[in-house]
């Protein structure tokens, strides 16, 4: 693809928006910044956005931190002017495959996953995206996969973009207070798909809510648990068109603080790609989860705490808190909100669940959904650390204490590992 702009405004400067501009440095392309969420100076940042200002510009690459319906955003496009996300700028200099994942969650376990296992078997890879390296940083690389975690903020602006392999692992309310309604969402979500062809692959996971977003894909469809790959009484199955072939017994997988269908799709992804089952399964065996995920911290007093600060919204609390139903939790919940609904959820709060300690902007809110749904086991507290000292102070010998915020960290931290690693230090 050729890269013919002559002049980029980067909007927002965080890590995609310094990728961006160290490439139209390479490119000697001229540019200007605008972030108005931080206080820089210098003759290219520009202070002030209006019609005249952006005129001057062909092209914006917006950050993910910035939403396409940001008021200069939509004056941009209303004026003409080309509006991409990062992934979609980056895409221009890519010269290696694509493999990229998306999904409410499990995304950066997944990824991981994929380029752990194709490592291992001697494929040149590199790991980028969402998971905290721009995909701008593929610049001038010569690698011959590129793997990606895709988000939502991401997708919303993206052109030509078009991965080899693409994965949508799940869909679940969240992010609402950006992407407006559920239905937009997942929309968005499908995104990763639209400039697919037949020759590429598209995995999904099989869920009937997601079925009626697929009549446009025009890829190779697989599914996470239908055909594609899945159990059937305990054994992994991956089907093709010829015929079912048995991968393993699920209780071979080293499922340790992960959910299953990240394994099925990393070892679908890995097989479409070439690699041997065997090879497969044994590069599964020295996997090392992340930190912040169901991340075992301390025990102090018989009690043990779970670092799961990486949970930023219901779905992923849900999952953390059915792997430990056989325990009895003082469950942490708060953080930025999201708009995100939790009635349900309190509606049907699972048995083990001793106490729940509200905490953050999030928690002056959950206190009133708690009330309305007549849910009463519950404590508010102020900041992050006034709940963990309320777990110190009342959780019982042989319990546990599980962060899992079910929500974004900023209305304290700025991600989710600050917010984990605080949690871990002041236990």
């Amino acid at each position: 693809m050729e890269f013919n702009y002559k002049k980029v405004l980067i909007f927002g400067y965080g890590k995609s928006g310094h990728a961006v501009e160290d490439v139209l440095i390479s490119e000697n392309v001229d540019y200007k910044i605008y972030d108005d969420k931080i206080d820089v100076d210098g003759e290219k940042f520009i202070q002030n956005l209006n019609k005249k200002v952006l005129k001057q510009f062909d092209l914006i690459a917006i950050s993910p931190a910035f939403s396409i319906y940001n008021k200069h955003i939509k004056l941009a496009k209303k004026m003409g002017i080309k509006v991409i996300s990062e992934i979609e700028f980056a895409y221009y200099f890519c010269k290696s495959e694509i493999i990229a994942v998306t999904g409410t969650n499990g995304k950066t376990t997944t990824v991981e996953l994929i380029h752990h296992i194709l490592k291992n078997n001697g494929v040149d890879c590199e790991l980028l995206g969402n998971i905290g390296t721009p995909f701008s940083c593929t610049y001038n690389s010569n690698k011959r996969v590129t793997i990606l975690e895709v988000s939502s903020f991401q997708l919303e602006a993206i052109e030509y973009f078009k991965p080899h392999i693409a994965v949508l692992l799940n869909v679940d309310a969240d992010h609402l207070d950006r992407h407006k309604t559920l239905d937009i969402y997942k929309q968005t979500k499908f995104n990763i798909f639209k400039n697919q062809t037949e020759t590429d692959f598209a995995i999904i996971n099989n869920d009937f809510r997601l079925k009626e977003y697929q009549n446009n894909i025009k890829s190779n469809i697989f599914y996470i648990n239908g055909f594609g790959i899945q159990v059937i009484d305990g054994t992994i199955y991956i089907n093709d068109d010829i015929e079912q072939i048995r991968v393993c017994d699920v209780k071979e997988l080293k499922q340790i603080n992960t959910c299953l269908d990240n394994n099925l799709a990393s070892i679908l992804v890995c097989f479409l790609y070439g690699i041997n089952l065997k090879d497969i399964l044994n590069s599964l065996e020295s996997f090392k989860i992340d930190k912040y995920k169901l991340e075992v911290v301390a025990t102090k007093n018989g009690v043990t705490y779970i670092n799961d600060s990486k949970a930023t919204n219901i779905h992923a609390m849900k999952h953390a808190l059915k792997f430990l139903e056989n325990k009895s939790v003082y469950l942490m919940l708060g953080g930025y909100d999201k708009k995100l609904d939790f009635t349900e959820f309190f509606n049907n709060v699972p048995i083990n669940v001793v106490k729940i300690v509200l905490f953050g902007d999030l928690g002056k809110k959950l206190a009133k959904t708690c009330k309305k749904c007549k849910y009463n086991n519950f404590v508010k507290t102020n900041k992050l650390i006034d709940a963990i000292n309320y777990c110190k102070q009342n959780a019982t010998k042989n319990s546990v204490v599980l962060l899992s915020p079910a929500s974004s960290s900023f209305d304290e931290f700025d991600s989710f590992k600050e917010r984990g690693d605080f949690f871990t230090k002041n236990i």
